[in-house]
């Protein structure tokens, strides 16, 4: 920083988030009528610049360098706010929701898809939830709900997230795998998501909520996510099925890789173990319902 002042550049440091500082700067110069280049590759700068800056300011060029034998792109803010005025008030709900550096991501929907859903799809009311700085956690929990059924494509008649687990999980049962990474989050996994896009939404408007009550917890000082509390099964349930590794879990078991050592992935594995015992069929449905949380 030395060297850039004593060369007559104006330099400033981020005390926290760095994207946030070089988007204010370039606003806050657009807002004069000038134009100006902005120059990263991070998408969160290209989702800030369309939510905060000024139609009636000067431009903002995002300019994205090349590398390899990519070239270099650049974007015009007021060309994507005139094409595409609804991302204004919902690109930053879309980025944050999707996955971005302080929240995490849902299994296999990735940012094109999720963007694509919410162009055709209602959610204006669902951003702006997110973008009012006085929701309630319970009105931010119930509007992230709502968007995970539109996300997996829910039927109508499913209104609750473990009606929506256990569609998808019998959906899957057909096929040779059961990745419990591919079905939708538990309920509490789905509120502390909300919440964590739901703060980093309002830091990046100008706001500072306080972490500790948004999905946070500080130890040794640092922040640090709370995790989910509820159990992806009955510990019961848990004792009796298990993957198929007879010399204990390698980090190449399905269960490992979905962050689990005692839950069975294949659902052929699931189908043999408890035809061990005698069940009638009405039983061996009830049992699958179980770790859905249809009995618990």
């Amino acid at each position: 920083m030395k060297k850039f002042k004593a060369r007559g550049h104006a330099t400033l440091q981020a005390d926290a988030d760095a994207d946030a500082l070089i988007c204010k700067v370039a606003i806050d110069i657009a807002k004069e009528g000038k134009m100006v280049v902005d120059v990263g590759e991070h998408i969160d700068l290209l989702c800030l610049l369309v939510a905060g800056t000024s139609p009636t300011g000067g431009d903002i060029i995002f300019l994205k360098g090349g590398k390899g034998t990519q070239p270099q792109h650049t974007y015009s803010i007021h060309d994507i706010q005139t094409e595409n005025p609804m991302w204004v008030n919902n690109i930053l709900f879309a980025h944050t929701i999707s996955g971005c550096d302080t929240v995490s991501a849902f299994y296999s929907k990735g940012k094109f898809g999720t963007f694509k859903k919410i162009q055709k799809k209602d959610t204006a009311y669902i951003a702006e939830i997110f973008n009012d700085l006085h929701s309630t956690k319970e009105v931010i929990c119930t509007a992230a709900t709502q968007y995970v059924l539109l996300l997996y494509n829910a039927p109508l008649k499913i209104k609750f997230v473990k009606d929506l687990r256990y569609f998808l999980f019998m959906r899957s049962a057909s096929k040779t795998s059961v990745y419990l990474a591919s079905l939708s989050l538990t309920v509490d996994a789905i509120h502390l998501h909300a919440l964590h896009a739901y703060h980093q939404i309002q830091v990046w408007r100008g706001n500072e909520p306080p972490p500790l009550q948004y999905g946070w917890y500080r130890e040794g000082g640092q922040l640090l996510p709370t995790r989910m509390s509820t159990l992806l099964a009955p510990q019961d349930l848990s004792k009796i099925i298990s993957c198929a590794c007879l010399k204990g879990c390698l980090s190449a078991c399905s269960c490992c890789k979905a962050g689990q050592s005692i839950f069975v992935m294949n659902y052929l594995i699931f189908l043999k173990l408890i035809s061990r015992f005698t069940f009638q069929a009405s039983n061996v449905h009830n049992c699958v319902q179980v770790v859905w949380g249809y009995h618990v």
